[in-house]
């Protein structure tokens, strides 16, 4: 768990990685035949017309997005990504990880976040949960408009 820690926060730039490290993230690399990448940081879902841009959603059913969140006894988990873009009312772009820069308001440099109590919204570390409540980490403030989405496990 700490060298994720270093990981998010060295991308936040608050600490450099390490040589090695460095180099081994480097050259982690996974094509296709066709020069695209295999593992795809972003893909389109159905969702209800509730889901809004920049929400936190989770896979609700085949091909399907909702709310996520975490209050005790509820469904709605585990968070996959956050919305980046609506082309339709019922269709929505979720991006998986990475940079989702200049969307969030107010976020704490180097804090993490996780998936909050309300659907769609995440919290800061630091944030109390009540008893049976889902807590999942979704990622760390780079800046006060950053957010570097990395899911953490359940």
């Amino acid at each position: 768990m700490g060298r994720m820690i270093d990981l998010l926060k060295s991308v936040a730039g608050e600490i450099p990685l390490s040589g090695a490290f460095g180099r081994w993230a480097q050259a982690l690399s996974i094509e296709t035949d066709q020069g695209q990448s295999a593992l795809s940081s972003q893909d389109t879902f159905s969702c209800p017309g509730t889901v809004s841009v920049n929400d936190l959603v989770y896979v609700s059913g085949a091909n399907t997005v909702d709310r996520a969140n975490g209050a005790a006894g509820s469904p709605n988990n585990p968070a996959i990504g956050f919305v980046v873009s609506k082309p339709t009312a019922t269709t929505c772009v979720v991006q998986f990880s990475g940079l989702l820069p200049n969307v969030f308001v107010g976020l704490v440099p180097g804090t993490i976040y996780y998936m909050g109590l309300t659907p769609g919204v995440i919290v800061p570390a630091g944030t109390v949960f009540p008893g049976g409540s889902t807590i999942q980490q979704v990622g760390i403030a780079k800046n006060t408009t950053t957010l570097i989405a990395v899911f953490g496990v359940v």
